[in-house]
């Protein structure tokens, strides 16, 4: 088993099967998913920001690279590799950023970007890239411990990733 399909932060089976299931959804909720993003475009990423992807972001992208123009059933725009961009970029014209929005990178956005949702990526891979939910340069609410968590979460219990809490 791969780095990128090992079980574990308490999601149900690997990366790999997660993302599949991520596919699954979008194609049922008629947001086709564009084509993966190459190691170049992901090299070219990491050497623009000054980061690593993580192995759970990295097998994400590598097979699903955004829903295009199209929502989800949630509301929610997954954005490919080339838009994602930290929260201190994002939101530049909104307040001076703050060292925490500058690791943060914003990833999909909810009702055309009422907020939107993010992952820290710094030099270390080995991270778990935790999700928050932005609507401000200083108002980051936790989602979720890891991006794969974040990804497993959404799959059962959008409500609960995507609006900070369990669906009734």
């Amino acid at each position: 088993m791969s780095g990128a399909d090992r079980p574990g932060g308490g999601t149900a089976g690997g990366i790999g099967s997660i993302v599949a299931r991520v596919r699954e959804r979008w194609l049922a909720d008629g947001a086709t998913p564009e084509p993966g993003a190459g190691a170049v475009e992901m090299a070219a990423f990491e050497a623009r920001y000054g980061v690593r992807l993580t192995a759970d972001v990295r097998a994400f992208f590598g097979a699903l690279n955004g829903t295009g123009e199209l929502i989800d059933e949630e509301f929610v725009s997954w954005w490919p590799l080339e838009r994602v961009r930290p929260i201190a970029e994002e939101l530049a014209t909104q307040a001076a950023p703050t060292p925490i929005a500058r690791e943060y990178f914003c990833f999909a956005d909810y009702g055309v970007w009422c907020n939107a949702y993010a992952f820290r990526l710094t030099g270390d891979p080995d991270q778990p890239a935790p999700v928050v939910s932005v609507s401000g340069m200083d108002h980051l609410i936790p989602a979720a411990p890891s991006f794969r968590d974040f990804l497993a979460t959404y799959l059962v219990d959008p409500f609960a990733v995507l609006h900070h809490g369990p669906s009734a």
